[in-house]
This record gives structure tokens, C-alpha cells and sequence, in this order.
């Protein structure tokens, strides 16, 4: 079985993200903005971070072994220096693909957001898709 993973481009590139969860509020930089005059952008724009996306991803064993295949949306804060800190998974596919998400999204390096000419923490959420082709 081949695999093949897709970023899911949408309207939604980057959605700003609503607490789901205690555990999720627990991670959560409180000093993070929802809305800031300039969002976080990745080097190169979006064609840029699916390239990046892809060559880093690897879709793990177990998934593929149990045919899991689904959207997995990582939400995480581009910092000051557009770092990606405190990633976490909104929603659960399990089977790995979600620390798989998370592992890629953190090694990310964003231009950081602005709100009056300043760097901002900004938060996000990035969908990823995970999906097997068939033979």
C-alpha cells in the first residue's frame, strides 16, 4: 500500500484557535495574541511550509498498518523570535500520526507576528492530513 500525505490547503491556512480542553488550556502561552496587525509567516509562504512539511513527515508504521488515516490540526504559539512553542493536538487519531504532527510543527521557524511595529507571541492552529493511497 502506497502512502501519500496531504496538507490540507484551505481558506483556513492558519485558524486561530479556541481552547478545547483543561489539558489544552494547561499548555497554553496565556501571553499569546488572537489577533495582531501581522500573523506569523513561514519563509517562503505557504508552498514553502508544504514542501517543508512533506520532506520531514513520515507516516508512521503503526497507522499505516491499521489504515488510520485522517486530519490531524496541531495548535501551537509562534513566539517573539518565531519559534513554535507548547504544540499539541486538538483533536486524537492516534497510531502515531499525532506526535508525528507535532514533531514536524515544532521544528518549524516562523517570521513572528506584529502588533505596532513589535514582535507578538501569536497563536495557531495548522491542519495536517493524513491519507493513504490505494492500490
Amino acid at each position: 500500500m502506497k502512502t501519500v500525505l496531504v496538507l490540507l490547503a484551505v481558506s483556513l491556512f492558519f485558524t486561530f484557535a479556541n481552547p478545547v480542553d483543561s489539558f489544552a488550556q494547561d499548555k497554553k502561552n496565556k501571553s499569546a495574541d488572537k489577533q495582531v496587525e501581522v500573523m506569523p509567516e513561514y519563509p517562503g509562504g505557504f508552498s514553502a511550509l508544504i514542501e517543508k512539511i512533506i520532506s520531514d513527515i513520515k507516516y508512521p508504521e503503526d497507522a499505516k498498518n491499521n489504515k488510520i488515516q485522517g486530519k490531524v490540526l496541531v495548535e501551537f504559539t509562534v513566539d517573539e523570535n518565531g519559534n513554535v512553542t507548547y504544540p499539541h493536538t486538538i483533536n486524537k487519531l492516534g497510531s502515531g500520526l499525532d506526535e508525528e504532527a507535532i514533531r514536524v510543527v515544532k521544528d518549524l521557524k516562523f517570521i513572528p507576528g506584529k502588533n505596532e511595529g513589535k514582535n507578538v507571541a501569536v497563536e495557531l492552529v495548522l491542519p495536517i492530513m493524513f491519507k493513504l493511497e490505494e492500490k
